[in-house]
């Protein structure tokens, strides 16, 4: 690279090499003052981004300690109620108007046994109970909290209608926080008979938030509730109590949904290096940071040493300060040159001079800051165009089919459409009969779809093997990006070349009309973008299904009754039988759209037959 300072309007002689090269002749101890300041911002720099990838590596340890709670949380929970014989007891024992001398101290005793088991960390639940459909308490852990009602609790509506984590709050009525996780208890039909709940011990997740691995005094880690900026772990430092609202660059960024690191004034006004991050199965903020001051502490202390040790060696940096001033400057104005290069939308630009020294370690990491900001710009383009061309697509299939009223064409040009438009190997659709137990194929994408479709091939909603049955049990989106390696797929000889697959189920209105399957000729081609695309496609296939359906049923209700009408307005003026008869069988044919229709008559009483032939 061209060291000369080409891109940098600055005068001769208020350049750097200059200067240097001035002073290091006319005074010895000014190159030695430069040298020593230079080290010491490549020094602050260095020690700064080394406390943000510490603080970063302390958040992210945070971060996975507390998935990996609500982890062993979930799955103890699940565990226990995995048992079939403890399932069917509490199921038993929850439904109403249970004998008077049901198991309710049994029922108590074996929810305080599930919370005495322990892991590494500490006991993760602090009570279990269950209540029924009003929010009575029955049975619980606690024998004192047996007949109280949580029906005025944000967890109680959620928890009747499936499984549940309530984030953490502070309890209506009482000034603890607490964090819930429920499952309903059904009945063999189905019936909600009640709500198992298992308090979560937040002294646990205070004690991953406080074990900290950075040992220093204003080091501070701890979690904060997106409701009213509550702490949910106490803070380090006294006088910041739990019921009060803070707020901080970091604290509100981390609140917004967004991860990142900054120097910043925290909440007690004092300057941090801070790495924040949001914490979506908590809906809280992970804030982890230390005080500037104490960060910068040794890097401060390399400075004053550093000026000490300048006016020692004034004498011998005389004699050789030509030569630092220009050892010294020629990096700086290649690396100062490389900046301006890249400020101005060079991200090729790469530091070419070799040194062995700070210089060197700052050089290094400029570019390879420079290569990944290049790697991630034309990364995210990438996405954006993968991006915006599958929503064109969607909206050019929508617009396509928003016209069309008949089904079969329907769903035949969304197939056809759905594979050109997103370059796969196949797309089909699976339709829902009138029983809800069996998945039919509809229509299918060019000829192998057809040859398909003239097989009658049919899939059990029960079919375990089925990626199809188990999108339209589950009603959510179903991927397979190896088709060899899964036990959920079912080959088929005219798509002999399939890798990956998809299928999502069509909703509408809340109901499962059917399921679209579409299948790759590439390993791994479903990401979740591509999955979250294909939904938003399923649910307006699904909502035009529904309005061609209902369309054809109201058409078909209107030819029917304009039959009807004919029928009844031309009979009037038909001068015998025959001529009724006739024109009955007409406007019926009309009306059914079939290509023949009859009516036979049989005329006589009794058991005898008459001698009279039909009458079409």
């Amino acid at each position: 690279m061209n060291t000369e300072t080409n891109h940098i309007r600055v005068p001769a002689w208020r350049r750097l090499r200059s200067n240097l090269v001035l002073y290091a002749v006319l005074l010895a101890i000014i190159p030695v003052i430069l040298v020593s300041y230079v080290n010491y911002g490549q020094t602050l720099a260095h020690d700064e981004e080394t406390i943000l990838d510490t603080l970063n590596l302390e958040a992210n340890a945070k971060q996975d300690a507390i998935e990996t709670w609500l982890a062993s949380s979930n799955l103890q929970f699940d565990s226990f109620l995995a048992s079939s014989s403890n399932y069917s007891y509490l199921v038993l024992s929850a439904i109403p108007k249970i004998p008077s001398d049901a198991p309710s101290n049994s029922v108590n005793r074996l929810l305080a046994s599930a919370i005495s088991f322990e892991t590494n960390e500490a006991q993760l639940y602090t009570e279990l109970f269950i209540y029924d459909e009003t929010g009575r308490i029955l049975f619980s852990s606690d024998i004192n909290q047996v007949g109280k009602v949580v029906s005025r609790q944000p967890y109680f509506e959620p928890s009747l209608n499936g499984s549940y984590i309530q984030f953490p709050y502070y309890q209506v009525g009482s000034s603890d926080l607490t964090m819930m996780i429920t499952r309903p208890l059904l009945s063999t039909e189905g019936r909600l008979v009640g709500v198992v709940v298992g308090r979560l011990n937040l002294e646990t997740l205070s004690a991953i938030i406080e074990r900290a691995s950075i040992d220093r005094d204003t080091n501070e880690t701890f979690l904060i509730s997106r409701e009213n900026n509550f702490l949910i772990t106490p803070s380090r430092f006294p006088g910041y109590g739990f019921n009060r609202s803070y707020q901080d660059p970091a604290i509100n960024a981390a609140l917004n949904g967004e991860d990142g690191q900054e120097e910043y004034d925290d909440y007690r006004s004092v300057s941090v290096f801070g790495v924040y991050r949001w914490i979506p199965d908590l809906q809280a903020g992970l804030i982890t940071k230390i005080d500037k001051t104490e960060a910068l502490n040794e890097t401060n202390e390399v400075l004053n040493t550093t000026i000490r040790l300048a006016g020692g060696v004034a004498l011998i940096a005389a004699l050789i300060g030509f030569f630092v001033a220009t050892a010294v400057a020629r990096p700086i104005i290649a690396l100062t040159n490389m900046a301006v290069q890249v400020a101005q939308g060079n991200l090729d630009a790469h530091f070419d001079v070799r040194v062995h020294n700070e210089i060197g370690v700052l050089a290094d990491t400029f570019n390879n800051m420079t290569s990944q900001l290049r790697e991630f710009i034309i990364s995210l383009e990438d996405r954006v165009n993968e991006r915006t061309r599958d929503l064109q697509a969607v909206t050019d299939v929508n617009t396509q089919i928003s016209t069309i009223l008949e089904v079969d064409r329907l769903l035949q040009d969304v197939v056809d459409l759905t594979k050109e438009r997103f370059g796969l190997y196949h797309a089909h659709i699976y339709l829902l009969d009138e029983t809800n137990r069996t998945l039919t194929l509809t229509v299918g994408a060019g000829h192998v779809g057809r040859q398909m479709v003239a097989e009658v091939r049919t899939i059990d909603m029960t079919n375990q093997q089925s990626i199809v049955a188990s999108a339209a049990r589950s009603r959510r989106g179903v991927i397979i990006n190896d088709v060899r390696k899964s036990a959920t797929f079912l080959p088929h000889p005219l798509l002999p070349n399939t890798a990956s697959e998809l299928a999502v189920p069509l909703v509408s209105r809340n109901e499962l009309m059917g399921v679209l399957d579409v299948q790759s000729d590439t390993p791994g081609y479903f990401t979740q973008d591509v999955l979250g695309v294909m939904e938003l496609l399923a649910g307006q296939v699904a909502s035009a299904l529904s309005n061609a359906s209902l369309y054809e049923a109201a058409e078909r209700t209107s030819r029917y009754e304009r039959a009807m009408g004919n029928i009844d307005r031309q009979i009037q003026g038909a001068a015998d039988m025959d001529e009724i008869l006739q024109i009955t069988v007409r406007e019926l044919g009309k009306a059914l759209r079939v290509p023949h229709t009859a009516i036979e008559l049989q005329i006589g009483g009794g058991n005898g037959a008459s001698d009279d032939e039909p009458r079409n």
